[in-house]
């Protein structure tokens, strides 16, 4: 199973998000309005194919952005925008998330789910026990391990294929083989 994909969803507690944090200017570039935008995606090439996105300022402000160019660093992607034209306003943008609608969002090879389409499923064991709800994804060098909790315990079951059998996107469940140890005994 590959890693999930990292992009964020944006807190609006609808089921599904109608934008996605790909990632937060972390300072102004040059003089000329560049921003340096730390990437919370998988992949930061992706900037290079975006022509649009959404600024969301600190206080919950949004607006329409058109991408000239982006480049990846170092330290980050070097992103160029029609809206901001020298570094006065580009450092006025530090902590601004750079926003994109789901439909936007990079189609995600076989067996990779961004985040967001995982939070809120139900964990069933291949016998059919449930575990509790996926609520929280932890990136670990080696793999995810998703936290599941029920009322009463938490369980940190490994991303990885030897575990996890099934993700049903359409009914909202993910069916996990657990190995020895992962899981206390039946209830």
């Amino acid at each position: 199973m590959q890693r999930s994909g990292q992009e964020r969803e944006e807190p609006s507690g609808a089921r599904e998000p109608r934008f996605v944090v790909i990632g937060t200017v972390a300072r102004a570039h040059g003089v000329r309005g560049e921003l340096l935008v730390t990437p919370h995606t998988d992949d930061p090439r992706r900037f290079a194919v975006l022509r649009e996105a959404y600024l969301q300022r600190e206080d919950g402000r949004r607006s329409r952005v058109t991408v000239l160019g982006a480049r990846v660093s170092t330290k980050g992607v070097l992103l160029r925008l029609a809206e901001v034209g020298d570094r006065t306003a580009a450092e006025a943008l530090v902590g601004a998330d750079i926003v994109i609608s789901r439909e936007q969002c990079l189609t995600l090879p076989p067996d990779s789910y961004y985040i967001f389409d995982l939070l809120g499923m139900a964990v069933r064991t291949t016998a059919g026990r449930l575990l509790g709800t996926l609520e929280e994804v932890v990136d670990l060098p080696a793999n995810d391990v998703w936290v599941v909790r029920d009322a009463e315990r938490e369980y940190l079951i490994p991303a990885i294929k030897e575990v996890v059998k099934k993700v049903d996107c359409e009914q909202r469940v993910v069916i996990i083989e657990p190995i020895a140890g992962l899981i206390d005994e039946e209830p």
